[in-house]
């Protein structure tokens, strides 16, 4: 991911041809408010096209032997796959060794000959994710909250907060913290004694509980522009904000944890896939147990296969059983589950809540909604003789 930055400092080495004064002058642009700035603003989103014809280049490169050229590439361009990478290694590995072998063969014939190998299996060569009609890993792709928010930008201004807090603030904090009513709040049960003793080391759940309390206790605990993190409203503008603030307390995290530089992407994800939460992979932390049985239970010979298989098992039972249709082999004609099936989950209540079913709510007789804000004119009524809903 460090190579994000490498553009904006490959432009600067450009001006000198000596890399002693290229890498000072780079240092001192940093030291400017433009190159400053320049590093938390979002480049060029790369297409998957461009990626896969750096990656092709650098796979020619390694049939070549020069791994250190392969690197340089990486480092200019900014590309850099993991699952190609693997690849690369093994066939700078053979070039080495067909050159031990054959010492009388020639570099360009060893060379045709790895090419001719890559040529003939370039569909293992390349992730699928780069090879797939119609999917863009890098505009399908949106920033992963809980990684990048709770256990990124959050952790690293919790962290900036509390290392400087003397015992009395921290207890003061402590107090305040656990007198906060979690109704509304979606969190756990607040544990003040766990979240201080182990304030270097917390997890998701915790951070969730600081960053939705914290607007509210940490006044007289903390600087004012430590405080300004927490006032945000516009995503662009909070974006801002808070990448202005961390760069006012300590200017080096800008540069060092990426996190924050993936914060100036949220704008565009959120416009080209909606709200970020209905995305937010914190929810399937709860299928760890469940990757982890069908690896216990598998044959080892290919883990996440059985994996795979054993999770599309069961969304196809969750298809079916939610009354999903799907398209029968036979008659080519869409089909769905029978009435018994239908019938069956919505008796069961653990069944409902297994496959994600939400029970319709009956209303009561008597029951009064308060609507939303923007709509306080709508005024909801329950009629018992009619069995209706009625709305004034």
């Amino acid at each position: 991911m460090a190579e994000q930055f490498q553009e904006f400092k490959t432009a600067v080495e450009m001006k000198m041809a000596r890399p002693r004064d290229s890498a000072f002058i780079a240092t001192v642009e940093k030291t400017t408010s433009e190159g400053y700035h320049a590093l938390i603003e979002p480049g060029e989103f790369p297409t998957k096209e461009h990626t896969l014809t750096e990656l092709k280049k650098q796979v020619e490169l390694a049939c070549g032997g020069m791994s250190k050229r392969v690197q340089e590439l990486q480092t200019q361009t900014g590309v850099k796959d993991v699952y190609t990478q693997y690849w690369i290694e093994q066939i700078l590995v053979h070039a080495a060794e067909m050159h031990q072998r054959e010492p009388d063969v020639s570099e360009a014939t060893i060379k045709s000959k790895l090419i001719r190998w890559t040529c003939d299996n370039k569909a293992k060569l390349y992730s699928l994710f780069l090879t797939l009609k119609g999917f863009d890993p890098v505009a399908d792709t949106p920033i992963e909250l809980l990684h990048t928010i709770l256990l990124g930008a959050v952790k690293y201004i919790w962290h900036i907060l509390h290392t400087p807090w003397s015992t009395e603030k921290k207890k003061t904090y402590s107090i305040r913290l656990q007198a906060t009513s979690i109704e509304g709040l979606s969190i756990h049960a607040i544990c003040t004694n766990y979240i201080m003793q182990y304030a270097g080391s917390l997890v998701g759940r915790q951070f969730k509980t600081i960053i939705k309390t914290a607007v509210f206790h940490l006044h007289n605990l903390i600087t004012e522009d430590q405080f300004t993190m927490w006032k945000v409203n516009n995503l662009k503008i909070a974006v801002a904000n808070v990448l202005n603030a961390v760069a006012q307390i300590d200017p080096s995290k800008i540069i060092t944890k990426i996190k924050y530089h993936l914060l100036t992407h949220l704008d565009f994800d959120v416009i080209e896939l909606g709200p970020l939460i209905a995305m937010a992979t914190e929810i399937c932390e709860s299928f760890n147990a469940m990757f982890c049985y069908c690896s216990i239970y598998s044959y080892h010979l290919a883990p996440s296969w059985d994996i795979a298989i054993q999770f599309r098992q069961q969304e196809t039972v969750k298809h079916q059983l939610t009354r999903g249709r799907w398209m029968s082999k036979s008659t080519r004609d869409w089909q769905g589950a029978g009435t018994g099936v239908c019938h069956f989950i919505e008796k069961h209540l653990i069944l409902q809540r297994l496959v994600g079913w939400t029970p319709e709510k009956q209303m009561k007789h008597g029951t009064v909604l308060y609507p939303l804000m923007g709509r306080r004119n709508l005024v909801l009524y329950y009629v018992p003789k009619c069995d209706t809903f009625c709305q004034n």
